[in-house]
């Protein structure tokens, strides 16, 4: 078995993004560097990852195996694009601190710090398994029959939902994440020599 564990915490004014070269908070010259500090696109706090594999006694073979990934969820900042508050025709404007819901089905409800990125998202969770059972041939040579399941507890795991308060879609989330597929089985064969 194995434990992974990492806490993290980003913090900074550019994520490395093409985007972030735009500084939304100038107006005339001055520059409010101050407003571009806050949590990073990267910041996830918390990974958590367990696995294991283990013979099964007396089965002459059989292997069974898993690993669960957790990750904390990421910041978004919430906006409206209504309006331009600092009127320098660069969005998007942080809404104020505080509690917000969106509308429609499986909208979320988050508490906002306010700045850039100051909301967070859905964590994540996977669990996949597998079993097998290996059949020895002549030699070195072996013969593996497995089956395995993807994402075993079938949890949805989202993207940060949309962000604008002017989107008909405001926290709701409408992408998975990549790998963020539902549950999944395939069975194989393998041959080692």
């Amino acid at each position: 078995g194995r434990i992974a564990y990492t806490m993290g915490w980003a913090r900074g004014n550019n994520d490395g993004d093409p985007n972030d070269e735009l500084n939304v908070f100038q107006v005339r010259d001055e520059r409010n560097m101050d407003m571009l500090w806050g949590n990073s696109t990267y910041d996830r706090r918390h990974v958590l990852n367990l696995s294991g594999q283990m013979e099964v006694p007396g089965t002459g073979g059989m292997t069974l195996s898993a690993v669960g990934r957790y990750m904390s969820a990421t910041p978004f900042t919430i906006h409206n694009s209504n309006f331009d508050l600092d009127q320098n025709g660069l969005s998007p404007d942080p809404v104020a601190a505080g509690s917000y819901s969106g509308s429609g089905q499986n909208a979320m409800t988050v508490d906002n710090a306010g700045g850039l990125r100051g909301a967070y998202g859905a964590d994540y969770f996977q669990l996949d398994m597998r079993i097998g059972y290996r059949l020895r041939a002549t030699g070195v040579q072996t013969v593996d029959i497995f089956g395995e399941i993807f994402n075993a507890t079938n949890r949805v795991n989202f993207n940060n939902p949309t962000r604008d308060m002017r989107s008909g879609n405001f926290l709701v989330p409408t992408s998975l994440l990549a790998g963020g597929y539902p549950r999944q089985f395939q069975i194989g064969v393998l041959y080692g020599f």
